[in-house]
This record gives structure tokens, sequence and C-alpha cells, in this order.
């Protein structure tokens, strides 16, 4: 069996890299990569952190033909071998893929979708407008314009295969596609979960660094507030703090600019009490703190999968956002400090008590799916 691994989405992190690993290890499989260039992934990420995205159909019919003439190229070199594709995001790319492999029969190829970022369990809203904004689209420029959503929103036919952060994403798959889902969050995070192993020695005894994991304000989404209004909200949370020995260490969202948004920061009162991650790999980000904050974020996921205090803020700027997995939750109002010294008390006593299951462990359980 052939491996093709798709990279649309520009990361510190490599969703593929166990699965690759596991698959190599065994000798099993060819084993091919299909990404864009750096200037190409500069495209995407300025149409995806705008409001480009909603007009993809003027911006990304090169991007797709290029993707098209590259998955072409890596799949006729096979002569008919059969293969698996990866995709690590949904969205449009899935739109895109289930067009695309019309030309292959499913003999041939079959596609496998490793979850990226949060998703709530639910159908997107106007899914009839947009499939026919997606076939004006296709009859202008031969490709989608939109996408269908994520978890299977691009409906049977589209991938095989999905790779989960958990069972309950997996079910929702099932139920919406009837395709094979299953959970294996180690398996999807094992680049990130073995660099931050390298990098961490024995647990902390206490709470010195917390990580605050910024979002983009961007239309539809939970977030409410600018930079500039989120520093607002937070600076109370980073003075308190700094007042107990926690420093507060504010990241940055990749789809921000930067220069511009730390020489914000800078200039903003929160700066004497918080300090901004220096780090571009959120491995190495984490592995200098022990609890991790955010409104809505895949680093809060992420933070407990590696046995770090996990941490939902709570604020004007953001109150309506659901995660379903565990993690503490701290609203900005009241009795602050009270708050959060019985939090960090709270999280200093699990410290070290978590128990990390294997990337192993989720390999076994879809090595089958993934050779036959």
């Amino acid at each position: 069996m052939n491996h093709i691994f798709v990279y649309v989405v520009r990361a510190s992190q490599d969703p593929f890299w166990g699965i690759k690993q596991a698959i190599l290890s065994e000798g099993r499989g060819k084993v091919v990569d299909v990404r864009f260039s750096e200037s190409e992934f500069d495209h995407i990420d300025k149409v995806e952190y705008s409001r480009r995205r909603f007009f993809r159909a003027f911006y990304y019919p090169g991007i797709f033909a290029c993707l098209a003439q590259r998955l072409t190229l890596v799949l006729d070199a096979l002569q008919g071998q059969p293969a698996k594709v990866y995709f690590s995001d949904e969205g449009v790319w899935a739109v895109f893929w289930m067009q695309f492999r019309q030309r292959y029969s499913p003999t041939q190829i079959q596609g496998v979708n490793v979850q990226h970022g949060l998703a709530e369990p639910k159908v997107g809203r106007f899914m009839s407008a947009r499939h026919v904004l997606n076939r004006l689209s296709r009859l202008v420029t031969g490709y989608p314009c939109l996408g269908l959503g994520s978890l299977g929103g691009a409906g049977p036919g589209a991938f095989e295969t999905y790779l989960t952060y958990d069972e309950v994403a997996a079910k929702f798959v099932r139920e919406r596609t009837g395709a094979a889902a299953h959970a294996c969050p180690r398996l999807i995070k094992a680049d990130l979960i073995t660099k931050f192993r390298k990098l961490t020695g024995p647990t902390a005894k206490r709470i010195s660094r917390a990580l605050f994991a910024m979002n983009i304000k961007m239309r539809g989404s939970a977030i409410k507030c600018d930079v500039g209004q989120t520093f607002d909200q937070l600076l109370e949370m980073a003075q308190l703090l700094d007042g107990m020995g926690v420093r507060l260490v504010v990241r940055l969202h990749p789809g921000m600019n930067t220069q511009q948004e730390s020489l914000r920061f800078e200039q903003h009162p929160i700066a004497k009490f918080a300090e901004l991650d220096p780090h571009v790999s959120l491995h190495e980000s984490m592995a200098q703190v022990q609890m991790v904050m955010s409104f809505y974020s895949t680093v809060l996921w992420e933070a407990g999968l590696l046995g770090l205090a996990s941490v939902q803020v709570v604020c004007p700027c953001c109150d309506t956002a659901k995660l379903e997995f565990e993690r503490r939750l701290i609203q900005l109002d009241g009795d602050l400090k009270c708050k959060l010294a019985d939090l960090i008390a709270s999280e200093q006593s699990r410290m070290g008590s978590h128990n990390l299951a294997s990337i192993e462990s989720d390999w076994t359980s879809v090595r089958q799916a993934l050779h036959a």
C-alpha cells in the first residue's frame, strides 16, 4: 500500500508524523509527501485569516490547479498501484478532494482525513447555499470556493477513513458519512508529544508559568475582541498572577501579524505583568509552562494530552464557546484573586498525576484500517 500525505495547512507540528513513522518502521508501504511551497502557504494564510476566505473563487484557482497537478504526477507514477491519500484539514480542501478523486477508481485511491483543530459535532449552517455557490464556482473557475464544515462535512464518499481526536467526533462522523472513524489522539499528536517529552524534565512541583494562547477575531467565530481588547480583558488576571508568582506568557496566534501585535503588546500595560512567548514551535512553548489558558483553542485539548493544567477563560471576549473535553473553567469577574488562588492550588495538587497513554496503543487501534 502506498501512502500519500497532503499538506494543505501550515502548522508547527506534523499531524502525519506518527502515522508515517509507524508505517516506515514496519516497512509495509511507500510514503510520499505532497506540499505547497512557502510562498503558496503565505498566500493561503492571507486568504484563510481574512475576509478573503469568502472569495476563494478569486484567490484559489491557481492553488487548486497546482495541487491537482502534483497529486496527478504522484498517482500516475504509481501506475495503478493502490494508495491512501491523507488530508489534515476538511473545509474547502475536502470538497476539492471529492471532485479530484473522481479521476481515479475507488480501487486505486482511498481518502483518509486526519482531524485538524477543534470541531463541534454539528452540521454547518447554510449548506444548501454553499452547494449552490460551489456549483457556480466550478462553472467559472473549475474548482469549489466554500467548505462544507468539519467532521464529515463533505458527506459520504469524500473519505473512507477518518482519524479523530475523540470517540464523540468519531461517532458523529460514522453516523454522518457511513465511513470508518477511529479516535486516536496520541497518534495524531505524536509529533507534539515526542518533541515535548524530549524537552521536559522531572515534573515541576509548583505552577510558575502559564501560557495564554490568543485567538483571532473572525466573522462567525466565538471570539468577539480584537487583540487590544483581549489584552484589556487579560490585564487584571496577569497582574494578579504576577503577584502570586505565576508569570503569564502570551502566545500570539500564528495567523496574526507578529510584528504589529508584538508592538501593540509592548505598548499595553499588560507588558508590565506578562511576556510574549518567544517560541515559534508549540512544543517549545508548552515545555516551559505548567498551565495553559485560552478562550477557545486546540491548545487547551493538547495541554490535557500532555499532562498540563488546561484552563478555559470566560469573559466578554468569548463567553459562548463550548468545549467537550475535560478542562478547568475560570470567569474573569467577581473575586478574581480568590478564583485564581483556588485554581492554582487545585492544579498544583494534581501535578504529576496524569497517566499518559502511549502513542503505540493508538497505532495498534488503526493499523489494520490504514494498511488495508
